[in-house]
């Protein structure tokens, strides 16, 4: 049932905005009642981030295992980065479910994105490039996040509202080389 309602969300708020959808007809769409949306759920708010941690926690998985076991440190972020245009590519739906999860209010300030596992896992990996001294130092870990995490984001939302036929996956190495330059170290020498 999980699964039939968080698909149901998928569809629906991917087609139109939240304020658009009523908790009835994501009910049926996920063939259940509008009483377990709400025992389970309470808000399209909560049901909204609940579906989109679903779908983060498996771009989480794609992520991890798309750098475990590269050796250097410039490669792991590389496939990270290309391992996110890849999935948002087959899943641009998800794309806009996310950014539907982001709110436009300046007094609201929780971004649910953030508190997703994947955020945390590439938080985590600049850190480290920063510690080591092969990224940018002169700006924050959280600054550094949001200049990688912002360019993934505006590449696959441009190319959503364009509705582009090019593949920004197949452009991957190139827009990650564009984006290292940016982020590394200027002193930092790679290892031969």
């Amino acid at each position: 049932m999980q699964r039939r309602i968080e698909q149901a969300v998928l569809d629906l708020f991917s087609a139109k905005p939240l304020s658009q959808v009523s908790f009835s007809e994501i009910a049926r769409s996920a063939n259940t009642s509008l009483q377990t949306l709400y025992r389970y759920y309470g808000s399209k708010d909560a049901l909204l981030t609940a579906s989109l941690e679903h779908w983060m926690t498996q771009l989480t998985s794609h992520v991890s295992d798309s750098i475990k076991g590269v050796d250097t440190y410039r490669e792991r972020m590389k496939n990270a980065f290309c391992e996110v245009l890849d999935y948002f590519e087959e899943h641009p739906d998800v794309a806009v479910l996310a950014q539907h999860a982001i709110s436009n209010d300046p007094e609201d300030e929780k971004d649910p994105l953030i508190k997703q596992g994947y955020s945390q896992v590439l938080l985590a990996e600049l850190e480290s490039g920063q510690r080591q001294g092969i990224l940018n130092k002169h700006v924050s870990s959280d600054v550094m996040f949001d200049y990688f995490a912002g360019s993934f984001i505006r590449l696959v939302q441009s190319s959503i509202l364009r509705g582009s036929k090019e593949s920004i996956a197949e452009q991957a190495n190139d827009l990650f080389e564009m984006l290292w330059r940016g982020i590394a170290d200027p002193s930092y020498k790679e290892p031969l």
